[in-house]
């Protein structure tokens, strides 16, 4: 089954880099440059997983996981979240995960943990293949 990403990143060579290569194994992707055009897609975009990075220039991120996980959408406060970023300190990590982030992970994102946690999170795994991919990740 196809899945739906939503990336929100306002770096516009990442995100065209990033969605070749979620395309290429086969996810559909919508970008959007800002939090307030990410969350205005998630209206009518049925995203099964999102990525939000912490630099956004309309809404940092922590603001952003948190209109997710309070919103009044059921769905939305369940859609996993994935919060990328570079530089980032512990300070930085532990707010994405107080504020709802599934995972974290720094830029450049490493594509063996991208898609392990990517398969983790979204994919249709047996039990003992999640049992593997929790050791990567």
């Amino acid at each position: 089954m196809v899945k739906n990403v939503l990336v929100v990143d306002s770096d516009a060579q990442f995100t065209e880099d990033f969605g070749l290569k979620l395309t290429g194994r086969g996810y559909l992707v919508k970008c959007d440059p800002s939090a307030a055009k990410g969350l205005t897609s998630l209206r009518d975009y049925q995203a099964d997983i999102i990525f939000v990075d912490f630099g956004l220039p309309d809404l940092n991120m922590p603001k952003f996981l948190s209109r997710l996980r309070y919103s009044e959408s059921a769905r939305l406060r369940t859609i996993p979240t994935i919060a990328i970023g570079s530089e980032l300190t512990d300070n930085i990590i532990l707010e994405a995960y107080r504020r709802g982030a599934d995972y974290v992970m720094e830029k450049p994102l490493q594509d063996k943990f991208l898609f392990a946690i990517l398969d983790y999170l979204i994919g249709d795994l047996t039990a003992e293949e999640r049992e593997v991919l929790e050791t990567l990740i």
